[in-house]
This record gives structure tokens, sequence and C-alpha cells, in this order.
């Protein structure tokens, strides 16, 4: 047995054997639903407001039966920018892997008040830096200030960096290994960077370190994206509100890179939001990769494949041929689908989505869908793990008359050209959707909330904000 460092008895003594303040960054219009993700991923009613969970006990799958170490989410609370919790490190792991609306997840370090420099760097320099940060890692520093006498965000981070740095060139190299780690050097090369996060407001500054490493919109999934994509947490906050849990069909008329039909098929098939990629949590030193290794393989376990469910396909699961996608993706653009069908096939997502060239205006949704509809219906016993926290729009999510799911995101802002033509395009989305999607749930994202009126059906809208611009999703039922 390989004895442990001082150090690595000090992080396992002050951080993982403790509970810490986490802030989940969300999205404007987000909060809500990252609070009720929260919920149902520790599994807690809410007594302020019981509408959040939609009367459902089974919200999520069971993970604290599936061989993960028993979560310790407290005091979950939506504040402005997020919602904060209280938790172990492992919960940290647990909500970047899971959670699908925020934006990052951040660990609260410190918190004081500073009015002056020599205050803000006595107290940087107080931290424990090496409990959070491995010397061999990079670092960078993200300011934000508010109504404080310490203003320039640049000058701040300069004295952050170079008190931080000379925190480590004080400390003993000895000191500083970690034998635990060591299976982490040698399966992968340490690489990345670390961001600390300082913001102050009325000259109190809190310090946190960023979990996630790119922002957790980006799923893994998507290298290849077109002009202006949607964000997958605006795409699952869509879906959300639609009520799909991949019971039914979904086409994604108008696919461009494919966000929501790829967000649909992760959680048809129970996906993690964050199982194809890597964060900044894996190079921080108390980072176990045995126990991250043990999550995922939790996580693939409990993955949904086509082949074990026999209502999923006409005959033997043994050939992918015979599966029934029951996500459209479509698309007049080759050189995008082409790009698409890249990412379809990497990861074995062609037995769920199907790549359609053709004209929205053009489609017939029932030729497209009704052999996969009476497919999926045949098992009634098949429940999504987003049961529950989701807010919908459609029927109160009453799916059992319903013939499916649409999405659209029309071109607006630079994407439309002349901007003359958009009248054009939501009347002709309106004719469509009149004529060939009676039953259906749609939602269809307005840059205008007058361009509503083109569309018929029992209407209401969730504002979003995209790329700095405010926009709508309306949900539709036709």
């Amino acid at each position: 047995m390989i004895k442990k460092t001082a150090l690595e008895k000090r992080v396992k003594r002050r951080i993982t054997a403790r509970t810490h303040r986490f802030f989940a960054v969300c999205s404007p219009g987000l909060k809500r639903l990252c609070h009720r993700e929260i919920l149902a991923l520790a599994q807690k009613n809410n007594p302020d407001d019981s509408t959040l969970l939609q009367g459902n006990e089974s919200i999520i799958t069971d993970i604290n039966h599936q061989g993960l170490l028993p979560l310790t989410f407290q005091d979950i609370t939506i504040i402005q920018g997020g919602v904060e919790f209280t938790g172990s490190v492992q919960d940290c792991y647990t909500a970047n892997l899971y959670l699908r609306s925020p934006s990052r997840i951040l660990m609260r370090i410190a918190k004081f008040k500073a009015e002056n420099f020599r205050v803000f760097e006595k107290k940087l320099g107080e931290i424990e830096w090496e409990l959070y940060l491995r010397p061999e890692i990079s670092v960078k520093y993200e300011v934000s200030t508010i109504s404080s006498r310490l203003y320039h965000s640049d000058a701040i981070a300069q004295r952050a960096q170079k008190i931080v740095e000379a925190h480590f060139q004080h400390q003993d190299s000895n000191s500083l290994g970690f034998n635990a780690n060591q299976e982490m050097a040698e399966d992968k090369d340490i690489h990345g960077v670390s961001t600390v996060m300082i913001r102050g407001e009325d000259d109190l500054f809190e310090i946190s370190i960023d979990s996630s490493g790119e922002l957790l919109h980006k799923r893994g999934l998507k290298e290849y994206v077109g002009a202006a994509p949607i964000r997958e947490t605006l795409a699952f906050a869509i879906l959300s509100a639609m009520g799909y849990t991949g019971d039914l069909p979904l086409i994604d008329g108008m696919c461009g890179s494919g966000t929501f039909a790829l967000e649909a098929s992760m959680i048809s098939r129970n996906i993690p939001a964050g199982f194809f990629r890597k964060f900044a949590f894996e190079n921080w030193p108390c980072f176990s990769i045995g126990q991250w290794y043990h999550m995922k393989k939790i996580a693939e376990a409990n993955i949904r494949y086509q082949c074990q469910k026999s209502e999923y396909i006409e005959n033997s699961c043994k050939d992918a041929k015979f599966q029934k996608p029951s996500i459209f993706a479509v698309d007049r653009d080759s050189s995008i689908l082409e790009l698409l069908s890249r990412t379809v096939n990497e990861f074995n997502l062609s037995s769920y989505i199907k790549i359609i060239k053709s004209n929205f205006l053009e489609i017939d949704p029932e030729g497209l869908t009704v052999k996969c509809r009476t497919l999926v219906r045949e098992n009634k016993n098949v429940k999504s793990d987003y049961e529950g926290i989701v807010s919908n729009s459609c029927d109160n999510g009453n799916m059992s008359g319903k013939k499916g799911f649409l999405v659209l995101n029309p071109p607006y802002g630079k994407r439309i050209g002349d901007k003359n033509n958009i009248n054009q395009i939501f009347a002709d989305i309106g004719r469509k959707l009149k004529s060939d999607f009676r039953g259906w749930c749609a939602a269809v994202i307005i840059p205008d909330k007058r361009l509503l009126d083109h569309l018929p059906g029992t209407k209401s809208l969730i504002p979003l904000f995209h790329g700095g611009l405010e926009i709508h999703a309306a949900i539709i039922l036709l």
C-alpha cells in the first residue's frame, strides 16, 4: 500500500470529507428549471412550491441505489444568477455529470470584505491554495465587480496571480506530491486550465473555483456547428417545457447543427449531459479517478439501448437497420447535414436520429412518424428519468392523444438576410402547422412576439436569451 503524503491527508480531511457551498450558474430564465433539476437529483420535495415536482415520486433514476455514494445536497436555493447548494465534492461531480440546464458549477472557497488592495492581498494569501489547485496546472482568473472600491478587474487578476504563484513557490516541493493520483498521471497527460473566479460586490469578495471547465452546454457531442447554433441548455429548457420524455416521435424541422435532435436523443437514451466530455475538477488535488470512473460506469449501465426494448424495433435487435428512429432531423442544407451525420455516426445515434434533406414545408409528418409512434406506444411502462422536472405546457404532459413533438428554430438575426422575409417565413410556417400538424405539440423560436400572430393553436411564451438577443419560444398545442 502506498503511503499517503501529508498534503493528501489534508486534502482528504479538509476537502473530500467535508461539505462545501456550490453555485450552479444559469443563463437568464433557466434558474427555476435548474432548481427543479437539482431537487430531482437530490430527491427532495420543495415544501414552498409543491407544483415544481409535478406530483411525481420517481423523478430521476435513483442514483443512491445504483452503486454511487449517498448524495448530500442540502440548502438548495435560487439566488441571483443561478442556484446555490451545499454538498460534497462527489455531489459536485454528480451535478456536472447529470444537470442539463446550468452553464457551470462553481465551488465557493472564501468570502471576505476588502476596501483596499492591502486587505485584499492579505485575505487571498491566507487561502490554502494547494488544497484547490495543482501547481503543474495553468491558472486563469476571471474577475467581476459591482459597487466596490476595488473595481479594476485587470489589477485584481494580476494581484491574485502574483499571490497564488508566490504561495506555491514557498511550498516545500516534496509536500506537493500526490501518490494516490499517480494512476491519473499514468492514464493521461496532465493538462487543461483551472479557473479562479473573483466576484466583488459592495467591497465583499467571493472567491470560487470553476469545476466545469468549458461551459456545460458543450456536451462533448457536437464538434461540427453551423451559424449561431442554439445552446443545448436552451434546447433542454424548451424540450422540458413541451413535456418531451422520448416516449413520442420528435421532428427537428429546421435542425441546422442538430442541437434539438442530439439533446432529445440523449434524453431518450438516458445519457447524462456530461457523459462525453471532460471537466476542470479532473485536475483538482482531491480528484479520485477511481471514484469518477465508477460514477461513469454506473451512468453507462443505465443508458438505454433500443435493442433492449422490443417496442422500438420490428425485428431482431441484432441488426441496427431494423431499428426505427424516433427523432427526425430535417434541413435543406446538405453541407450542415453532412456534418450532423458525422456526429450521429460517431456516437452511434443513427438508430435514434434519422437525417432528412428536405424543406420543412414539404415534409409529411405522418409518413415519417406513424410506424415509430405505434411501436413506442406499445410499451406503456417506459418512463423517462426527466419526467416530473419539466413544466409541461402541452396539455399538462398528458400526451396520450398527441401525435408527437415538433421543434422549429427558423432563421433570424444575421441568418435571415433580408428582414422583410421574416413575416413570410412565419406565415408559411403557420399554414404548415395548421394543415399538417394537428394533434402535435410544437415549439417555435420567435425573435419578435408580433410574429406569434402567424401561428395557430393554443400558445404560451417562454422568454429566452441567446447570443445577446432576447427571443421567445412559443409552445403550441395544435
